[in-house]
């Protein structure tokens, strides 16, 4: 069949002046190639009369000199230089007229235009407003009123200091934000040391979490371990100070939790700062255990344990003041992984390795914030469970060789008294991003 004259044809359809509606839609084994996004079309060319003057004036002119050379009213030589004038000028201006075309090679698969890119510097950006969200939550939370009769003029100024370190902080540059976050935590460093406050302030006794909070911060190493400070209650700094003026052999080591209670026992701690991997000692592949993490600190923590290769498992993530006991399950089969932990964090922390029979007993009420481990009284009864702040949290059982069960409750937000049924003996995990309360 002969082609029709005047008739082009493109990938994207026919043109020229013989096209008969609209451009066929490509088919659907070919999809159209993703194109470079054009500007804003060029305004059509002026046909004002100055223009159409200019360039009847180069056609004029070209014709005259091919006449009058003709005629050889012109030398030769002149003449073609005059030609050769008149061209260049004519294809220079054609040149200038398409410079301004747009680009439409096809881009390859997966190529972003320019300017698409993400900025390298979002993910710092991100990590350093978490840390200003977090030094604000520190300081809604802290015990000091200036409306007190009691504050001095050196608290007020500290306070204040760290309060107008903090809004700076909110409003500047990303890069400016550290210093001013270092400046406000070290006015409230300086504001607890004139109230006596500890550090750790919110973080339960080191030993035993039924002993309160912790009072005091005491040197204390575990037997073969390296000498650290821990916070723990009044009545354990009182023991350990007792035992290490007595030259005891087993001085700090811990006693029991109560009259007729045998202490568990510490198979390793950690005292740190900043980010670690820590590995556990032989003999403890199997478990079931307990991880005790404390950080008094208002940084995020992190823990994930390191599996073989690359793969790693979130057990926790934080913003301090951390006091979490996480349960780490048994692993009956052979060849179990060794417990390796990467600890992720910029404050100081500590970790303990404990057995299994350090869980809390629920006896009426029990209290906290993060995760704990907890075992019901004998009897089946109602619990009744309350929790403060807008986060998230969740009652679970445990079995005994630590493997997660069913989830009892779980939700969002500020509860008081939501009710649920336990068994006699049971363990349960409670997890919360808020202070909580049990009881039954």
């Amino acid at each position: 069949m002969a082609r029709k004259r005047g008739r082009r044809e493109r990938w994207w359809g026919p043109i020229g002046p013989d096209t008969g509606g609209t451009a066929p839609r490509p088919r659907a084994s070919e999809p159209p190639a993703r194109r470079r996004p054009a500007p804003a079309p060029s305004p059509p060319l002026s046909l004002s009369v100055s223009s159409s003057l200019r360039y009847g004036a180069t056609s004029a002119l070209l014709q005259i000199v091919l006449c009058v050379l003709a005629l050889g009213l012109l030398p030769l030589g002149p003449g073609l230089l005059a030609c050769c004038a008149v061209l260049w000028g004519a294809a220079a201006r054609t040149r200038h007229r398409t410079a301004h075309r747009v680009d439409l090679t096809p881009l390859e698969e997966g190529a972003e235009a320019d300017g698409a890119a993400a900025s390298p510097a979002a993910d710092t950006e991100a990590s350093i407003r978490t840390e200003v969200t977090a030094f604000g939550h520190l300081l809604s939370r802290h015990p000091f009123r200036p409306d007190a009769e009691a504050a001095t003029y050196g608290q007020l100024s500290d306070w204040t200091q760290a309060l107008d370190a903090y809004e700076r902080a909110a409003r500047s540059a990303p890069h400016e934000a550290p210093a001013l976050l270092a400046e406000g935590r070290a006015a409230l460093d300086r504001l607890d040391g004139q109230l006596g406050l500890d550090r750790a302030r919110g973080a339960a006794c080191f030993f035993d979490r039924r002993h309160g909070a912790a009072a005091a911060s005491v040197r204390w190493s575990p037997p073969g371990g390296v000498p650290r400070r821990i916070g723990v209650c009044q009545a354990d700094a009182v023991r350990i100070a007792d035992e290490q003026r007595s030259g005891s052999a087993a001085a700090g080591a811990p006693g029991g939790p109560g009259p007729g209670q045998d202490r568990p026992a510490v198979l390793g701690s950690w005292s740190r700062s900043g980010s670690q991997r820590l590995r556990l000692a032989r003999g403890t592949e199997r478990g079931p255990f307990i991880l005790a993490v404390e950080s008094g600190s208002d940084r995020p923590v992190e823990l994930r344990r390191v599996r073989r290769g690359t793969r790693t498992t979130r057990l926790l993530r934080r913003t301090g003041p951390v006091s979490d006991r996480l349960p780490l399950p048994r692993q009956d089969h052979a060849g179990a992984d060794p417990w390796q932990l990467d600890v992720r964090a910029t404050g100081p922390w500590q970790v303990a390795l404990l057995t299994a029979d350090a869980a809390r007993e629920l006896n009426g009420a029990a209290e906290g914030e993060g995760t704990e481990i907890l075992i019901t009284a004998p009897g089946t009864r109602d619990l009744e469970f309350s929790h403060e702040g807008p986060g998230r949290y969740a009652v679970r059982r445990l079995f005994r060789d630590f493997r997660r069960g069913p989830v009892l409750i779980d939700g969002g937000g500020a509860v008081w008294g939501r009710r649920f049924q336990a068994s006699a003996r049971w363990l349960l995990l409670v997890e919360a991003e808020g202070p909580w309360s049990l009881s039954g």
